[in-house]
């Protein structure tokens, strides 16, 4: 199976082109900002984890075993009010990161179950090859987006479902081989469109013939690339 690095620049190429060489570590300077993803701290025995809890103290997988071998109970105290809990309380309080169920090669992530290749990804719930996300709902080659469900192969998409060979779409669903859409359904090979359903080559809600559309694309794919990927005249994540 390709591993994560693997899969993201093979996400890359398919969508920007053959030329497009990224590294994951790159791809997360580059695609993950407006995403919260989890925070690298310190835990109380010295170490380090990471998770989204702000405020207090926190541990990792690892120093939570350590602390559960004896049962990590203490013997009973009076309690007569509530200064009495929050003085016995104050010093058990760790919130704990690094948190995974059935999870295999997980990475600077936090809250992943039943998912595989994860790097630097929050609320993950099975998927796999997936990397500077939040809340991915069995996807899988997805990078850089957020609050999707049964997608792959894109990069910057949020708030959809079934979107495959995407980028910089939201709130659309069944769209494939697009980029900058919102609102939409049922798309293939269309760029920034809105509010559009069940069309092919269409630029901004206009319909276009196949090799129009291929050099216009093109065009697109320059300018992405001689700017960070980034179409500024766009409301991006």
């Amino acid at each position: 199976m390709m591993d994560n690095e693997e899969g993201f620049r093979a996400v890359c190429k398919q969508l920007f082109g053959a030329g497009v060489s990224i590294s994951l570590e790159e791809g997360a300077k580059l695609f993950s900002y407006g995403i919260e993803l989890p925070r690298q701290r310190k835990t109380m025995e010295g170490g380090t984890t990471h998770t989204n809890y702000g405020g207090g103290n926190y541990v990792n997988p690892k120093e939570v075993q350590k602390l559960t071998e004896g049962g990590n109970m203490f013997p009973v105290e009076k309690i007569d009010g509530m200064e009495d809990v929050q003085r016995l309380y104050s010093d058990l309080r760790s919130f704990l990161g690094d948190k995974s169920i059935d999870a295999q090669n997980m990475e600077k992530s936090d809250n992943v179950l039943a998912s595989s290749d994860v790097y630097m990804s929050d609320n993950i719930v099975e998927c796999k090859n997936v990397g500077f996300s939040f809340s991915l709902f069995r996807c899988e080659y997805v990078y850089g987006s957020k609050n999707l469900d049964s997608c792959s192969f894109s990069i910057r998409c949020q708030d959809s479902r079934l979107l495959n060979n995407c980028f910089e779409v939201s709130w659309s669903a069944k769209c494939t081989d697009s980029m900058f859409c919102h609102d939409s359904f049922d798309l293939r090979d269309c760029l920034f469109c809105f509010h559009l359903a069940s069309k092919q080559y269409c630029i901004a809600n206009r319909q276009y013939s196949r090799e129009d559309y291929l050099r216009i694309k093109g065009m697109l794919l320059e300018h992405l690339k001689k700017n960070g990927f980034r179409a500024d005249f766009f409301p991006q994540l």
